[in-house]
């Protein structure tokens, strides 16, 4: 009974997976409360959370993503907090449903009798949205002269420990994308994207990330807004060093390598080898122009190996390890169990990496291990298994409806079945 009670005093804060703004968000002890056929995400209440004026608050910190391979990523100096309009108490019956006191979305506040808009373009004073600046200030002052600083500090360090964990997490997904889109790309410049992470502190100054918004608003309603949003995109057009002189070197590029075409009837590609080593080249004088193009922003990762402590640049390189190969596996379409080994999987793929470097194909590489005896069951992959019934079921129809076998279009190309059949073959052996 004590379990079940317990379990009852838990609060969630439910929000549609599709909407924005704060659409559709609402606060629940119970699942009932819950329409099965929605897609919604439901998340842990933070409570206590962090109060500045007897307010909850949560913070939006902007964040450029510019370049996958490697990650390159950006924190800009100003951000901003969003208050609620209305003093915090903690969550009850009676006041769940008090979207004004327990949820910090803008687009809800404004509504409020007690919103109050922040008409200092430095985002000062007592207004229900402050800059980050202002809210760091005010975090230092409340902590006390003795820790406040020392506070305020490590809570800069973990939030952006926070965000390249994130980014760390979606970069092996995001170099698929690239890659695919942009195979011959070697500059890791064709696109970026502004983030919006949204962060909110507990009782104890811990941060948690509640959110992060792919395209984060830039309206400007109040002279604050104007003036951090324009500050922003102006750096961030700056850093990505969008001049007329770049552009022209560009097109210059591309009508050299039309008339290369044009005279060989071939279009230039390099190696493996002249991608890393040309990739390589271009990241170290792209470092050097960016140091004198960041204005407001920081670049977060990768570190800075000189200022940089040594264990954190090799936690984080052990984060990306395991991002990757936790994506090679879960996208792999095999199982752990009666399937091809997940180790020899991966040292496959490095092999591969590394024999097109020296001029190999992946032909030339043996094939994964396959598990057996104690290990695992030995059986089909799950694709061989339907093929294997589909064939069945389509050799069947053919019986059934007097098709001759040899000449059906029914279901899969029988040549294709014959080297499914043999590849299934292969892997029982």
């Amino acid at each position: 009974m004590q379990k079940k009670e317990k379990l009852e005093r838990k609060v969630f804060i439910v929000k549609p997976d599709c909407e924005s703004q704060g659409k559709g968000i609402f606060l629940t002890r119970t699942w009932e409360d819950i329409d099965p056929h929605d897609h919604v995400v439901a998340q842990h209440y933070i409570d206590p959370p962090y109060l500045i004026d007897g307010l909850k608050f949560d913070l939006r910190i902007y964040v450029l993503l510019y370049g996958i391979n490697p990650m390159k990523v950006y924190l800009y100096e100003e951000g901003m907090a969003r208050f609620a309009t209305r003093p915090y108490e903690a969550p009850k019956g009676s006041n769940l449903r008090d979207v004004y006191m327990h949820l910090t979305n803008y687009a809800i506040n404004k509504e409020s009798s007690n919103y109050v808009q922040n008409e200092d373009e430095d985002g000062g004073g007592g207004g229900h949205k402050r800059s980050l600046t202002q809210i760091y200030s005010e975090i230092a002052r409340k902590e006390g002269p003795e820790t406040g600083a020392q506070r305020v500090a490590d809570l800069k360090v973990q939030i952006k420990d926070m965000i390249v964990k994130t980014l760390i997490t979606a970069q092996p997904s995001l170099w698929h994308l690239y890659r695919s889109c942009q195979p011959e790309d070697v500059e890791n410049q064709l696109c970026f994207q502004i983030l919006g992470f949204d962060v909110m502190m507990d009782a104890d100054l811990k941060p948690w990330l509640i959110e992060v918004n792919h395209a984060p608003s830039l309206a400007t309603e109040s002279p604050f807004d104007l003036k951090i949003k324009s500050q922003l995109v102006r750096d961030t057009i700056r850093l990505l060093n969008l001049s007329p002189q770049r552009k022209q070197n560009y097109v210059i590029q591309q009508k050299k390598a039309f008339q290369q075409r044009i005279l060989t009837g071939k279009k230039p590609k390099l190696t493996a080898r002249e991608k890393e080593e040309k990739r390589e080249e271009i990241n170290i004088l792209r470092d050097m122009e960016e140091r004198n193009l960041l204005g407001g922003y920081e670049q977060i990762y990768p570190l800075d190996e000189i200022r940089a402590n040594e264990e954190r640049i090799q936690r984080y390189n052990e984060y990306l390890e395991t991002a990757q190969d936790q994506y090679d596996f879960f996208n792999s379409g095999r199982r752990k169990n009666g399937t091809y080994d997940q180790t020899a999987t991966y040292e496959r793929k490095r092999d591969t990496q590394k024999a097109k470097l020296d001029g190999k194909t992946a032909s030339d590489l043996p094939r994964p291990a396959w598990r057996s005896g104690a290990e695992a069951e030995v059986k089909p992959s799950p694709i061989w298994e339907r093929a294997s019934r589909k064939h069945n079921s389509n050799a069947k129809a053919r019986i059934d409806t007097g098709l001759n076998p040899a000449t059906s279009t029914i279901g899969h190309n029988d040549a294709e079945l014959d080297a499914a059949q043999q590849e299934a073959a292969y892997l029982r052996s």
